[in-house]
């Protein structure tokens, strides 16, 4: 159907002398920019370092670093992936042909006011709504995707249960940084959005849908719009919730391992 596809970059692979069984990734898949959320996971699911070949052979992108440890009994992978939503769209497209069946991104975003999402909590995202770039091209022609059902029902069970103060709601798509303006925030708020961030949700909401596979992300702040940019905002409470999301994900990935079984 379409002109390149995952199956090459495995097809370049062998050809190389690289074995199938090196291309393969655990069915957790978890992907974080965040160095706490890492150390947090690295203690959680006694995480190595990986080198996973595929990567090599990837004619678009790859990730800049790999972990590989376990959850109970279950195998779980760790990427620092790149950064945007084409870029992560195509990441997870290789991920889900070489095994991923649950994926998560745990990362930042930025708050449409303290009164929406305020420093420390944990926001996760019901929707994703946004003219973002990517997602149309997996059938989200309305500008609106929601998120997938089993996992989103998993991450809130689990963030009750932990008495971890979280909001549901929308987040916001902006891939232009520097061009928010009062007015974009204005409009997300009245669509019930908490938080936006540059379209790697919208990509992750939509790859669920179209590759039929368990999917959810947990963010927090790490800019208030309404003040502007401070570096201070990234403090201990930032660190803390970062650990927050990892044993929020290495829960409701447990849960929904154990509802499949």
């Amino acid at each position: 159907m379409f002109i390149i596809a995952p199956e090459d970059v495995e097809i370049e692979a062998l050809n190389q002398g690289i074995n199938r069984k090196d291309l393969e990734v655990p069915h957790i898949a978890i992907l974080t920019f965040n160095r706490a959320v890492i150390d947090e996971l690295i203690n959680l699911c006694t995480l190595k370092e990986w080198n996973w070949h595929a990567g090599k052979f990837s004619p678009y992108c790859s990730s800049h670093k790999s972990w590989k440890g376990t959850i109970n009994t279950n195998d779980v992978g760790v990427f620092f992936p790149p950064m945007g939503a084409s870029p992560i769209a195509a990441f997870c497209e290789e991920l889900i042909h070489y095994g991923a069946r649950q994926i998560y991104l745990l990362c930042a975003s930025w708050s449409l006011g303290k009164d929406y999402l305020s420093k420390g909590q944990i926001h996760l995202p019901s929707f994703a709504a946004g003219m973002d770039g990517t997602s149309p091209y997996y059938c989200n022609k309305e500008f609106k995707v929601d998120a997938e059902s089993q996992t989103l029902k998993a991450i809130a069970a689990t963030l009750d249960a932990m008495a971890i103060d979280w909001k549901q709601g929308g987040v916001g798509t902006c891939e232009a940084f520097y061009r928010m303006t009062p007015q974009l925030v204005d409009e997300y708020r009245k669509q019930g959005c908490l938080s936006m961030e540059n379209g790697e949700v919208s990509a992750l909401y939509a790859l669920a849908r179209a590759h039929n596979i368990c999917t959810g992300v947990l963010l927090q702040p790490y800019i208030d719009l309404e003040k502007g940019w401070k570096i201070s905002f990234m403090d201990d409470t930032y660190k803390e919730t970062c650990r927050l999301q990892a044993r929020a994900a290495i829960q409701a990935a447990k849960t929904i391992i154990e509802n499949e079984s």
